[in-house]
């Protein structure tokens, strides 16, 4: 009797294994998405890997990651790298520093030139940008914890009478710096939010089919198949993308990601 019964559990993982396996084999290739003033696409490949881009206006979006099927829903889960408000980096002294320079470079938004830092229970504003700034900057003292917290502040806006204030509080992002840091740099992730609308996206997949809402309509996408060849293209191109967040190189000096 045990032993039939390990033989149905076996046959059952089995049967769901090879299920799954099958599910993303089917859903791998290529969605069109373009709209009226957007191209777009999205590439699925077998590997659980997903590719994405949009282009619109001044915006060219470019987000990879994995993805799962689940119930004939479609899930993607942005890179690590990508989920960020801020892209950070450090350089280091042959020393302990004491205190450190952080410098901020001109967001794309204006809306994101306000930069607060927080070390502790301490909150430390950056200098305006002026017309001739590429970048402003601060210097502080190194915490012992080697943390700190960036956000942005707040637009300031006319209220109206009646209107109700927007009383959300600020979202930190926490930064683990290294004993030897002695210059920070900061760079706001203008596609931020938009990262965030695209994970968030409701998807549902079956077999060649992409269904995804738009505008609280149902629009359906058909699959278009993909060779080795370009899906060896995606995933260099993939690669390329990730070791640009790796370092940078500025006046021959190297700081890295953070």
């Amino acid at each position: 009797m045990k032993l039939l019964i390990m033989s149905v559990l076996i046959f059952t993982v089995c049967t769901n294994t090879v299920a799954a396996q099958q599910s993303y084999k089917d859903a791998a290739g290529f969605y069109n998405l373009s709209a009226f003033e957007m191209a777009s696409g999205l590439y699925l490949l077998e590997n659980k890997t997903f590719f994405y881009y949009a282009s619109f206006g001044n915006a060219d979006l470019k987000l990879y990651g994995t993805y799962t099927i689940e119930n004939q829903k479609l899930h993607l889960k942005t890179d690590e790298n990508l989920n960020h408000a801020f892209y950070v980096y450090g350089s280091k002294h042959e020393t302990t520093p004491s205190e450190f320079t952080l410098e901020y470079g001109r967001p794309y938004n204006g809306d994101a030139e306000d930069l607060i830092v927080k070390i502790g229970e301490e909150v430390f504003p950056l200098p305006k940008f002026t017309a001739e700034q590429d970048s402003v900057s601060i210097t502080l003292k190194m915490a012992k914890t080697k943390v700190i917290a960036l956000a942005l502040k707040k637009p300031e806006r006319q209220y109206y009478e009646g209107e109700v204030h927007d009383e959300t509080p600020l979202v930190y992002e926490s930064v683990q710096l290294t004993a030897d840091t002695d210059k920070v740099l900061v760079y706001h992730n203008y596609y931020y939010d938009m990262t965030t609308q695209v994970s968030q996206m409701d998807y549902g997949i079956q077999q060649n089919t992409l269904t995804l809402k738009d505008n609280l309509e149902n629009k359906t996408l058909q699959k278009k198949e993909i060779t080795k060849d370009v899906e060896v293209e995606i995933l260099a191109f993939i690669d390329n993308l990730k070791s640009k967040y790796l370092n940078i190189v500025i006046d021959e000096k190297t700081y890295n990601k953070l």
